[in-house]
């Protein structure tokens, strides 16, 4: 019996990330939407069928699944490089290529955010997602891709569902995130006021925009800062001398000027409180000097907080942080087993419905020969079928080199058909033959 089934789709990831790059070199990857169907149709048409990109300020990864994966991961490694305007030795050493098992390990860690810089982050998902969403519009979501994904999705929802890992922030910003959304709740509805904007008033501005926040208003000082900073935020600017109307409609404040005096005081909180019938109204002071009086976290309905604050904030989940990521591994490696072996499954399919066929044919044949005798038909049937495994074995036996070839398909023999004992996983040279049976010689023939 001979059997060529195509070979398979093996996964291949090949990118840089924070992990393996210089962050000149990342900024050189990153491949924005409008480029990213001209990139994909560069792979598809060097003969890549099947591929998704995830290119993000931390990482450019290309999951691909191909069955030559070494050349996959030349092809892939050219077109980043020209797609960056570099050669691709400029890459040596700040690329990964992981294959098979290993990239499918890499996978689910990233989408669930165990690989990032910030354990846990939810936008993953989002980029995983949108990455599909590309990919299947170019017809390269092939199934084998689209359904290891798919199971990475599964075990990345598993992990944020049963450990928490994203459920206490890692940053700054992040604890910003999460003070405002127990204040507030759903951010979508509320109205966002920055005051400068320095650096982290920005940060921490576009990380609640991130979050679903619904409005966001910028005042301060400097017209050309302003107006840059409303273009990268998309958002509007007001006039200065407006601030205590736009403190009765902020629920959410943010100062970063630092001007060495209280841009803030107690009494125009008070006002704006009032105004705002004690809604609460949550005030971050990123500035230094601070830009808000210490006095107004005294007003009933006013949450002020400054960066040691959020700092605290940071650190106290730490702890909780570690143990959630180690419960998290382990949700992945499960997974990613499961995957693995329902994958290593579904490649063993052709080779089972090969056999099936070649059995059948075997069984018709014997059938035609011995008809309606039952005893001599099944005698047949075990001879035919263990014709082939005996004369393989009994070649590999004529041959020295092949010794322990054959001691490790004797074992395989053994193990896929559930022999156990003497004969079967040993060494032996009737191994291969049928029990109760005597052995054959190739010119025999099945019996008349």
């Amino acid at each position: 019996m001979s059997t060529n089934p195509p070979v398979p789709a093996s996964p291949l990831v090949v990118g840089a990330s924070h992990r393996s790059s210089t962050l000149a070199l990342r900024e050189r990857l990153v491949i924005d939407d409008a480029m990213l169907p001209r990139f994909l149709g560069r792979l598809e048409e060097a003969g890549i069928s099947q591929a998704v990109v995830l290119s993000t300020s931390e990482r450019v990864e290309v999951y691909a699944m191909d069955g030559r994966p070494e050349q996959a991961a030349a092809v892939v490694t050219r077109a980043l490089a020209e797609e960056a305007g570099l050669g691709a030795d400029e890459l040596v050493g700040q690329l990964y290529v992981f294959e098979g098992d290993e990239a499918v390990r890499h996978i689910f860690a990233v989408v669930a955010a165990l690989d990032s810089f910030i354990l846990g982050e939810p936008q993953v998902l989002e980029q995983i997602a949108a990455g599909r969403g590309l990919a299947r519009e170019r017809g390269m979501l092939g199934p084998e891709l689209n359904s290891l994904l798919d199971a990475a999705s599964r075990a990345a929802e598993r992990v944020r569902a049963e450990t928490g890992l994203g459920g206490r922030p890692a940053s700054i910003a992040g604890a910003a995130v999460q003070i405002a959304r127990d204040i507030h709740g759903d951010l979508s509805c509320c109205t966002g006021l920055v005051l400068g904007p320095g650096e982290m008033g920005e940060l921490l501005a576009e990380r609640l925009l991130g979050a679903g926040l619904g409005r966001l208003v910028l005042t301060g000082r400097s017209a050309t800062r302003l107006e840059q900073a409303s273009r990268r935020l998309r958002c509007e600017v007001i006039p200065i001398d407006t601030l205590e109307e736009a403190l009765a409609e902020a629920d959410i404040v943010i100062a970063s000027l630092g001007i060495s005096t209280h841009l803030v005081t107690a009494a125009m909180v008070e006002a704006a409180l009032r105004r705002r019938r004690r809604r609460p109204v949550f005030l971050v002071d990123a500035a230094i000097p601070g830009d808000i009086d210490l006095a107004v976290g005294d007003a009933d309905g006013a949450f002020l907080y400054d960066l040691n604050d959020l700092e605290r904030v940071v650190m106290e989940g730490q702890a909780d942080r570690e143990a959630a990521a180690r419960a998290a591994w382990e949700i992945v490696e499960a997974e990613a087993a499961g995957y693995l072996g329902r994958a290593a499954t579904r490649e063993a399919l052709p080779v089972i419905e090969a056999l099936r066929r070649h059995f059948e044919a075997v069984r018709s044949e014997v059938l035609a020969v011995a008809g309606s005798d039952a005893e001599a038909a099944t005698r047949a049937l075990i001879e035919r079928l263990l014709r082939d495994p005996a004369r393989a074995l009994e070649r590999m036996s004529t041959d020295v080199a092949a010794g322990e070839d054959r001691k490790q398909a004797e074992m395989l023999l053994g193990r896929l058909f559930g022999v156990s004992g003497p004969g079967a996983g040993e060494a032996g040279s009737d191994a291969g033959d049928a029990p109760g049976e005597e052995r054959h010689s190739e010119d025999d023939e099945t019996p008349q």
